[in-house]
C-alpha cells in the first residue's frame, strides 16, 4: 500500500488509518512542515485495504437542533475555564458515571497530545485552548476498548471526531456509550512553528520555559489567543504566534478545504466561544467568557438536565452566533507559499521579523507583483 493510496482526497492527520491497521504497518511521521502524515512499512503491509476503507468512510452529519450560551455555576471552575466551562460540565457527567474522558493535554515539552482521564484531576489538564494540532497516537484504540463497557466522552477538532467515528465503524464497535464533542476550529497550525517559537524565547531569555498558558482570564478577561510563557517566574506575553495563527500562514493544507467547516456537525455536541454575546445578549455577558453550546443528537439532549444543573444556560438562535468556520474553511494567506519557502531556507528570527512583526512588507511586495502583472 502506498501512502497516497490511503487518503481518498486529503489527509487531516487523524491517525485512524494507523490505528485500524492489523499489522502495525502504518506510522504517523512529520513532514517538512511539521504535520503528521501516514507512512507505510511495505515489509509489514498485507494489502488488506482497511486503511483506505477507513479513510474513505462517509460520516453522517446532523443539524444543530438546540443552542445555548452558557456559564458554569461554580465560580472556581468558571475562572479556570477558557470560556464558560462547558467542557468541564460535560466531562463531569461522564466521570461521575464511572466513565472516561479523552481530550488534548500538554506533554512535558508543552506540545498537545490526546490523553485519557478517569478522574477530575487528570481531566483538568485537558481544559484550556491549545492552538496547535494535537497528536492522537493510539487514542482511538483506547476509546474503542473503553466504549464497550463504560461511558466515554471524546473531545477534539471535528476531523479528530470524524476519524474516531470512521475507525469505530470499520472495527464494528458500537457507539451507544460514546459522547462526542467537537470544538469550532479555525484550523490547526504546525507544531514546528510552536517548537521554534519556544526555542526563540528560551534563547532570548537564556532559560528554559517552565509553563505555558494559551489564554489567561487573569490578564483582563477573555481575548483572542495571546500566549504567556513563564521563565523564572517571569511572565512573557507573546503576540507572535497569535498573529501567525490568524494570518493562516502555518495551517495544515487540509484546513483550507475542510469538509467539517459547515453547519452540519458530526458530533453530539459542539462547543466554542460565544463571540458577540455583549451585543446579542448583554444581560448574559461576562468579560471572563461565555460558552457556545450546541446539541445535535437525541443522545446529547438526554444530558441536558444534568448540564443545566451545573451551568447557567440561555437558549439562542444559532444564526446569531454562527462563526466563519461553521460556514466555510479558512482561506490560505496569499503569501503562504513564500512563507514556507522562507521557513525552509531562512533562520527563524527572519521569519518572525518578516511575517509576525512586519506584515506591511508582505503587503507592499504583493501590491508590486500585482502592478507588474498588470503592466505585462
Amino acid at each position: 500500500m502506498n501512502e497516497k493510496d490511503i487518503c481518498e482526497k486529503k489527509c487531516y492527520g487523524c491517525t485512524a488509518c494507523a490505528c485500524v491497521c492489523p499489522c502495525s504497518a502504518i506510522s504517523m511521521k512529520e513532514d517538512e512542515k511539521g504535520f503528521l502524515y501516514p507512512r507505510v512499512d511495505n515489509s509489514l503491509c498485507i494489502d488488506c485495504g482497511l486503511c483506505k476503507k477507513t479513510c474513505s468512510q462517509k460520516n453522517e452529519y446532523s443539524t444543530v437542533e438546540t443552542s445555548f450560551i452558557a456559564k458554569h455555576k461554580d465560580e472556581k471552575i468558571y475562572l479556570n475555564s477558557q470560556s464558560g466551562g462547558a467542557f468541564t460540565a460535560l466531562s463531569d457527567i461522564i466521570l461521575q458515571s464511572g466513565g472516561t474522558v479523552y481530550g488534548a493535554s500538554l506533554d512535558g515539552n508543552f506540545e498537545p497530545v490526546h490523553t485519557r482521564a478517569t478522574c477530575m484531576e487528570e481531566r483538568d489538564a485537558m481544559r484550556g485552548s491549545k492552538y496547535v494540532q494535537s497528536r492522537m497516537e493510539d487514542i482511538y484504540i483506547k476509546v474503542g476498548e473503553d466504549v464497550k463497557d463504560k461511558k466515554v466522552l471524546f473531545s477534539g477538532t471535528p476531523c479528530q471526531v470524524g476519524g474516531l467515528l470512521k475507525y469505530l465503524k470499520v472495527k464494528g464497535i458500537g457507539t451507544k456509550n460514546l459522547y462526542t464533542v467537537d470544538i469550532i476550529c479555525h484550523g490547526v497550525p504546525t507544531v514546528r512553528l510552536w517548537r521554534d517559537l519556544m526555542a526563540y524565547y528560551e534563547k532570548k531569555e537564556k532559560s528554559r520555559i517552565e509553563r505555558v498558558v494559551f489564554r489567561d482570564k487573569n490578564a483582563g478577561g477573555v481575548a483572542r489567543p495571546c500566549h504567556y510563557f513563564f521563565v523564572k517566574k517571569k511572565r512573557i506575553s507573546d503576540e507572535l504566534h497569535r498573529k501567525l495563527f490568524y494570518s493562516n500562514l502555518a495551517l495544515r493544507d487540509s484546513c483550507f478545504s475542510c469538509d467539517y467547516a459547515q453547519m452540519g456537525r458530526i458530533s453530539d455536541f459542539t462547543i466554542g466561544d460565544a463571540w458577540g454575546v455583549e451585543d446579542k445578549n448583554p444581560e448574559f455577558y461576562d468579560k471572563r467568557g461565555v460558552s457556545l453550546l450546541m446539541f445535535h443528537t437525541e443522545k446529547a439532549r438526554t444530558l441536558k438536565h444534568q448540564i443545566e444543573d451545573a451551568m447557567w444556560m440561555e437558549s439562542i438562535d444559532i444564526e446569531n452566533y454562527k462563526q466563519g468556520n461553521m460556514q466555510h474553511p479558512s482561506s490560505p494567506h496569499r503569501n503562504v507559499e513564500e512563507f514556507w519557502n522562507d521557513y525552509h531556507s531562512k533562520p527563524f528570527p527572519f521569519i518572525i521579523e518578516k511575517y509576525a512583526r512586519n506584515n506591511i512588507f508582505l503587503n507592499i511586495r504583493f501590491i508590486l507583483r500585482r502592478i507588474r502583472g498588470a503592466v505585462k
